[in-house]
């Protein structure tokens, strides 16, 4: 599935901020730069757009206020998606990617980050070329058993995964 990326407003003027990303991303600009309510309901079409059209699918979130609206649930139940809320502070029990995705790839993303600084002095990584720097930091560390690993060490398993955060590795 294409990255969905949420991003402080403004938009930056003419920069586009997908250029190095997978075709069919989509970023959203938000007050705070984090996921609201509207953000949340453009996420479930572009999450409805990319992923497999056998139905029905489970997407696992977070127990976040934005993420909780009748009209959201009922919109994604009638598209085939069951919205299902993990616990709330049960962090370090059931958050998949949190226990075994997110570390590892903030590793790479870091080595990535060094790498970029090395060749390019004085040019940071900023909306212009975020999306490129992901997915190369993506590239060098998705493997399918990371995720499934994850997941498994959740108690979620067995279970086909749809890892929706990140690219899909394609080069």
């Amino acid at each position: 599935m294409p990255s969905f990326y949420v991003y402080l407003k403004p938009p930056p003027k003419g920069v586009n901020p997908l250029n190095g990303g997978i075709a069919g991303g989509t970023v959203e600009y938000t007050e705070k730069g984090w996921m609201d309510g509207i953000t949340f309901h453009k996420f479930l079409q572009h999450y409805d757009k990319h992923i497999v059209t056998e139905r029905p699918v489970v997407l696992l979130i977070d127990s976040v206020s934005c993420h909780i609206s009748s009209n959201v649930f009922q919109e994604a139940r009638a598209k085939g998606i069951e919205l299902y809320r993990i616990v709330p502070n049960a962090t370090h029990l059931m958050k998949p990617l949190d226990k075994g995705v997110f570390g590892p790839l903030k590793t790479q993303w870091y080595k990535t980050v060094r790498k970029h600084n090395r060749e390019n002095p004085g040019v940071p990584i900023n909306k212009t070329n975020f999306a490129e720097k992901l997915r190369e930091a993506y590239n060098n560390f998705y493997r399918p058993n990371i995720v499934v690993n994850s997941f498994a060490s959740s108690g979620i398993y067995p279970t086909t995964i749809i890892f929706i955060a990140f690219l899909k590795a394609s080069t």
